[in-house]
């Protein structure tokens, strides 16, 4: 409701598209770092992780170290550079930054297509873990669940753009921080500490326990790949580049966000291997859907005031994803796809921006309620999509000034082969990959390899004096 309330307050402040999704260019960097990290671990790190940490035992965990390198990655290298190019290029989508770099329409549209189908996915995956959470801790139906909170997400989404998108993650942002703490200290000391946990996926299967767990090593590797390399097309971090104010406090971003992620990441490093002790005791029953791992926890072990405030923190975290995606999807529709490539013009943007915004939701509920997927699967798929289109163009084409346009072209097409026909194919259990391997990651490690050596024998693009000053610009300095 509070969330509601918020989105409702910023309503009538969006006048403009600058308005509704950059919020104004007027966000504290350390605001900024606090929202990203909220918007990063939702439902796919509470619901989906713990599942996964349920079904993989410690190969679940191990792959988690990698997350705050992901969290401080597109800071390091590509936050200055976004910022600088919002007022330079009047920049306010990711593929308004490939269109200024490259100046090629079939790129920018390979690469909003990418990023609609990462988004749509994503989305998926935030109202899959909602389903989950509410069926299991208030038991509703899931697909009566999935509709509940596609209402809730989108009246202050729709109504209050990305002010009140932002200004809800980061009220959600501290919520979570609040019950993952909590929770993590309840569930070691309800089961005594790690070593009952230890010895419960001994008993069960002792491939839980081993650094891989029951995780093939193509999978394990797969995952950290997306989420390192991945992260540089990661969605929840990019546009909100845009929004930065100024350079004040710019140094706490890169640590706050890691910092946040942390944080935010330990309820999933522990409710899933307590509740693996307490099922080889005969405690807990054994689960038929893995994703139900962490809500079955709250409910049967834990007080309920404390449970309470972990689902909310649940909530919390997994609605502040799906508002900010349901934002970026609405921007791509309208401003990528409606008034770049088809060339349409609006009286009213605003109001368009919304609708898009409530037709994108529907696709996404449709995505939600046919797909067969673990959460975390599904988020892993979509992060591999970005960083096969838009990740290897910006990281290659705002760092190196090698890279041509035929280059990007010839990656994106290879990425997008890999990472969305395939995906497709997975998502609905048509076709999969052997060992284990994510197409979305085999698609980004060749999109990036396409890319560079395509690069190498093609034309250098030409780029205007504004452009090339920010592809030199030095990663660190005082400011723009």
């Amino acid at each position: 409701m509070l969330s509601a309330a918020i989105g409702l307050w910023f309503t009538r402040r969006q006048k403009t598209l600058g308005t509704y999704f950059l919020a104004g260019k007027s966000v504290h960097p350390a605001v900024l770092g606090i929202a990203t990290a909220a918007g990063m671990l939702s439902g796919g790190a509470f619901i989906g992780s713990s599942g996964l940490a349920y079904m993989g035992g410690i190969g679940a965990l191990t792959v988690s170290v990698f997350m705050p390198i992901s969290a401080f990655l597109p800071w390091f290298f590509l936050a200055r550079k976004f910022r600088l190019l919002a007022d330079t290029h009047n920049c306010m989508t990711v593929s308004d930054v490939i269109s200024a770099r490259f100046n090629n329409e079939v790129l920018t549209l390979l690469c909003s297509l990418g990023a609609l189908f990462g988004l749509i996915v994503y989305s998926a995956a935030q109202y899959m873990a909602l389903g989950f959470l509410l069926g299991v801790t208030l038991g509703f139906n899931f697909q009566v669940a999935v509709l509940i909170s596609v209402v809730i997400v989108a009246i202050y989404t729709v109504m209050g753009g990305q002010q009140g998108v932002l200004w809800t993650n980061v009220l959600q942002g501290v919520l979570m921080i609040v019950a993952a703490v909590v929770g993590f200290f309840f569930a070691w000391n309800y089961v005594g500490g790690p070593g009952p946990a230890y010895a419960g996926m001994m008993s069960i299967d002792s491939d839980l326990a081993t650094f891989f767990g029951k995780l093939s090593i193509g999978w394990w590797i797969s995952r950290s790949v997306i989420i390192t390399l991945g992260s540089m097309g990661r969605l929840a971090f990019l546009p909100r580049f845009f929004m930065i104010k100024n350079v004040a406090g710019f140094k706490w971003a890169p640590v706050l966000t890691p910092l946040f992620t942390l944080g935010m990441g330990m309820l999933s490093w522990s409710i899933p291997f307590a509740y693996l002790a307490l099922q080889a005791q005969g405690l807990a029953p054994v689960l038929a859907v893995n994703d139900e791992c962490m809500p079955t926890f709250l409910m049967m072990f834990m007080p309920n005031i404390l449970a309470g405030m972990l689902v909310a923190g649940t909530l919390a975290a997994t609605m502040s994803t799906a508002s900010l995606y349901m934002n970026l999807g609405a921007a791509t529709i309208v401003n990528d796809l409606g008034m770049r490539h088809l060339k349409l013009k609006f009286k009213n943007p605003v109001a368009v921006a919304r609708w898009a915004t409530v037709g994108f939701t529907v696709v996404v509920v449709i995505m939600t309620m046919t797909a067969g997927e673990l959460v975390d699967i599904m988020v892993m798929t979509a992060m591999g999509v970005w960083g096969a289109t838009i990740g290897a163009v910006l990281t290659l084409g705002l760092l190196w000034k090698g890279t041509t346009k035929e280059g990007a072209i010839a990656g994106v097409t290879v990425g997008l082969f890999f990472s969305v026909v395939l995906a497709i194919t997975d998502i609905y259990e048509i076709y999969e990959l052997p060992y284990g391997i994510l197409p979305s990651a085999l698609g980004m490690v060749l999109a990036f390899l396409t890319m560079f050596i395509v690069s190498l024998y093609t034309q250098k693009t030409l780029m205007d004096e504004r452009m090339e000053k920010v592809v030199e610009m030095p990663l660190i300095a005082r400011g723009i």
